[in-house]
């Protein structure tokens, strides 16, 4: 399975590290049917309020990304969330992307709470070596980050680790 590949920043995220990759160019998100999603935290997967996955891609076996219409009905059919959608459209230039993501920053998430980000993509598809030309992210300022992966100190929590011991028990008896 092909790993899901990094994702590059928007040049004018209020949160970019010296180490961050950025979009080369930010104008190909003008004039081009594009998504603005709502960034959510955790590795790409998000658990909230017993939801445990929010689509936000769907590649084919060749690893090419289909279009976002194609991802949303895919997880119509079934029956999985789709991170939240904040504009679909298109740009009139580069001075009107920054001023809507400046907004969309300043808004709290969908899911409650502060808004990690946004994430720009256009909305047709595109093979998985145009992924950096296609796709963005833009951070809020603020936001936690760390040179450390999140998986590196990962525990079970004790909710899971004792409903894992109750079927274990179950099953030894």
């Amino acid at each position: 399975m092909l790993k899901y590949p990094k994702t590059p920043y928007w040049p004018y995220s209020p949160t970019v590290s010296e180490r961050d990759e950025l979009v080369a160019e930010p104008e190909r998100f003008v004039g081009a049917p594009v998504v603005v999603t709502e960034k959510l935290d955790g590795g790409n997967t998000l658990i909230h309020e017993g939801e445990t996955f929010y689509a936000f891609a769907l590649r084919y076996g060749d690893g090419s990304f289909a279009s976002f219409r194609t991802l949303v009905d895919y997880a119509r059919e079934r029956r999985m969330s789709v991170v939240p959608v904040l504009f679909e459209g298109s740009f009139r230039s580069v001075d009107a992307i920054r001023d809507f993501m400046s907004r969309a920053h300043a808004a709290p998430s969908v899911l409650g709470g502060a808004r990690e980000g946004v994430v720009i993509r256009l909305a047709q598809g595109f093979p998985a070596a145009e992924f950096g030309r296609n796709v963005c992210k833009s951070v809020r300022q603020g936001h936690v980050q760390s040179d450390e992966h999140w998986t590196r100190h990962w525990k079970p929590c004790r909710i899971a680790q004792a409903a894992e011991d109750s079927s274990k028990a179950k099953a030894a008896t």
